[in-house]
């Protein structure tokens, strides 16, 4: 008989072990009804009529508090987050910074126009080696003293607003070029910048500056042979052109 206790034991001391280490990653299960009701009896205080709902939350074990992530349901800019404690207190949230500010309305539009930007310029992957991203470059940006201002200030977006891409493009479309050459030269450069204008053009979608950096391959251990590389950090669309694009590509390099 003591020898089954004794066994019995034995086996729920693992069991303790796993069910404390979930406890500390994860949180008490326990807490969570009261984490979620916190949050909602809060936005439906601070935000009525916003139709706000609770979309996820987690714990965070490094803090010991949760985030709660709260969206709309009539508004597909408004969703921003909440830091609660485990008795379901409010600490924090980020509706001032994430959705009155503009930028998740800016966001939506980054996303929309770089899914515009990668599906004119696919062919080029076929052509070149790279990788790209693009988006809308923002007011506040840190830009050289040497350069015109001309990024979009997220604070002037309307919540939920569709405005035209081609639109923003025109005014702070940035693509940025992460290429990849065996001998990195002024001349595939040129190459790549007039092909990238030269689609972008013919799918009708304009964009301001194209942010070049063109490098050797990485080797298999990550590390990099040689540091020649060419960064073009803003190079504006209109002297993307045949005449003279080399000298301004020495100009630009940094």
């Amino acid at each position: 008989m003591r020898r089954s206790i004794k066994i019995c034991l034995l086996c729920l001391i693992p069991l303790a072990l796993i069910i404390g280490i979930g406890i500390f990653l994860l949180g008490n299960p326990l807490d969570r009804p009261g984490v979620r009701q916190g949050a909602e009896e809060y936005m439906e205080k601070q935000y009525p009529q916003q139709n706000l709902y609770v979309a996820d939350l987690a714990y965070d074990f490094n803090t010991g508090h949760y985030t709660v992530w709260a969206a709309s349901s009539d508004s597909v800019d408004t969703h921003f987050s909440l830091s609660l404690t485990p008795e379901g207190l409010v600490r924090w949230d980020t509706y001032e910074d994430d959705v009155v500010s503009g930028q998740n309305t800016l966001n939506r539009l980054n996303q929309a126009y770089d899914k515009q930007v990668k599906s004119a310029l696919f062919s080029l992957f076929q052509e070149f080696d790279f990788e790209m991203l693009s988006g809308f470059y923002q007011e506040q940006d840190i830009c050289p003293t040497s350069f015109p201002s001309f990024g979009i200030d997220p604070r002037g977006l309307e919540l939920d607003s569709t405005p035209d891409l081609s639109a923003l493009g025109e005014q702070a479309g940035v693509i940025i070029v992460w290429a990849n050459s065996d001998a990195p030269s002024e001349e595939e450069a040129a190459a790549l910048l007039l092909a990238v204008r030269g689609t972008m053009d013919q799918a009708n979608l304009p964009f301001r500056v194209v942010s070049l950096r063109l490098r050797q391959p990485l080797a298999k251990d990550g590390t990099q042979d040689s540091d020649d590389a060419i960064s073009l950090p803003f190079f504006f669309r209109e002297d993307i052109t045949d005449d003279g694009l080399i000298q301004r590509i020495r100009e630009s390099d940094s």
